[in-house]
């Protein structure tokens, strides 16, 4: 028993303990970081500006929509990764089961043109007064295409908009 604990004590162990405690920190350290930019989809840090007129781009769900359709790829050389400020109309709020809450927004103009705006946690309050049909300025980060146009990291920026 003596000996097992003083082979702790002894000098020559001393570095290898202490070198497994920091591998195990770093190791600790890279997967947090790794979850944490899965978990992100990937963006880096974006700082969101409190003014929805100070986005990189402002555009309406027309647009961002209809650039996709057209060109996956020149779209996502405009809107992902940056902060967009997008004007459109409240379709409906909804819970996705990994995503979270989300906003889905519609155009003016063309039926069936939907954004989806998926909100963090802090942010679901937000969500709570839209109402159907209110037309309202969304800010969020371009998260690009799957299957539907997305923007991440969203907030309502300004409420009942008139035309």
């Amino acid at each position: 028993m003596n000996r097992h604990r003083e082979s702790w004590s002894h000098p020559k162990t001393r570095p290898w303990v202490l070198f497994c405690v920091v591998a195990l920190l770093c190791v600790g350290a890279a997967a947090g970081v790794a979850l944490i930019g899965i978990w992100s989809g990937g963006h880096s840090l974006v700082i969101m500006p409190n003014r929805w007129e100070d986005a990189e781009v402002k555009t309406r769900v027309d647009e961002i929509v209809s650039a996709y359709a057209k060109n996956e790829v020149q779209a996502d050389s405009l809107y992902k990764g940056k902060v967009v400020a997008v004007v459109g109309r409240v379709f409906k709020v909804e819970r996705d089961p990994w995503k979270g809450a989300v906003l889905i927004l519609t155009g003016d103009n063309v039926f069936g043109q939907s954004l989806y705006c998926v909100f963090d946690p802090t942010r679901e309050g937000d969500l709570v007064n839209l109402t159907d049909g209110e037309r309202v300025v969304i800010m969020g980060v371009g998260d690009g295409k799957n299957v539907d146009t997305k923007l991440a990291h969203c907030r309502v920026a300004k409420r009942n908009l008139v035309e």
